[in-house]
């Protein structure tokens, strides 16, 4: 009539294993809507600014501000790596798979939001002065940003994963 320990350890399990797969997605959801964002608004920017007239395209530069998006970009790509190097080896002390899964969400929605913000800014830039050259810029804070996609091999070399975690989080993940 009841169940055995054993099936209600196997339905523990279960359902913890469910969790952390909702987990992971959701976190892989979120980088990809923040990830279409970016390409999305830098695509209006592009259309914005060569919708332009030549004359309504001539702005004053002054020499700083053409440098201002690359140091925005290159801030970005810095602070995202240091960020990160610190939150991983922070996680690499956890040992427990839920745990290591929370703090890898936190880590990854951190960087995704430090690249993201230094790239609309540059896009902002960008559209302001009406110069795609900026867009190149842009082009280098994606390319850190899709370094950063979360995956449960970046997870487990990040973290240093032992052999049996990065085990078990790859049946649980892949489980779907």
């Amino acid at each position: 009539f009841g169940t055995t320990g054993a099936e209600s350890l196997d339905a523990k399990v279960d359902g913890r294993n469910k969790i952390i797969m909702q987990q992971f997605r959701l976190t892989s959801q979120i980088y990809m809507a923040l990830f279409l964002g970016q390409l999305l608004f830098a695509g209006i920017v592009f259309w914005m600014i060569t919708g332009k007239t030549a004359d309504a395209s001539e702005n004053y530069r002054s020499f700083s501000f053409d440098r201002l998006p690359l140091m925005i970009a290159l801030t970005g790509l810095t602070g995202a790596l240091l960020m990160n190097k610190l939150r991983t080896a922070q996680g690499a002390l956890l040992s427990d798979i839920p745990l290591i899964l929370r703090h890898y969400h936190t880590t990854v929605l951190l960087r995704s939001a430090i690249l993201e913000g230094c790239n609309l800014i540059v896009l902002t830039l960008a559209l302001i002065n009406g110069n795609l050259f900026y867009l190149g810029y842009f082009a280098v804070g994606m390319v850190g940003f899709l370094y950063f996609r979360p995956t449960p091999d970046s997870l487990s070399r990040e973290y240093g994963l032992t052999q049996g975690q990065e085990q078990e989080l790859k049946r649980i993940v892949t489980k779907a």
